[in-house]
């Protein structure tokens, strides 16, 4: 028996449950056997976990449900993303200049405005 931790959070809820499963037991295993998935009603189950473009990985590293558990990991289930590092990068870009664009400059009075007058 190893012991691992199985991790997953959401904005609303962190939650980290640690189990004793078996040697070469492999992340679709510990998951299911840590019944975490319960916790979040967003999750799906186990088997469309990937479909649904959740990752998993162990200790912040990509992994797949097949990979092997040594004694303690601590598997992560990753939400999927809402939108990719470099969209989101563009579209703050892309507001900036919508910003400067709305924004008028400003006219300063000159100093002797009122002999012109």
């Amino acid at each position: 028996m190893i012991k691992i931790e199985v991790a997953a959070a959401t904005t609303e809820l962190q939650k980290i449950i640690a189990i004793e499963i078996e040697a070469n037991a492999n992340i679709r295993q510990a998951i299911e056997l840590s019944g975490i998935l319960s916790y979040f009603t967003d999750f799906p189950t186990v088997t469309l976990l990937e479909a649904c473009g959740f990752s998993v990985g162990v200790y912040s590293k990509a992994a797949t449900m097949d990979t092997v558990l040594q004694d303690g990991d601590r598997v992560e289930i990753y939400l999927p993303l809402k939108q990719s590092a470099i969209d989101a990068r563009k579209a703050r870009v892309q507001q900036k200049k919508a910003r400067q664009k709305v924004r008028h400059k400003k006219v300063r009075p000159t100093r002797f405005a009122s002999l012109h007058e």
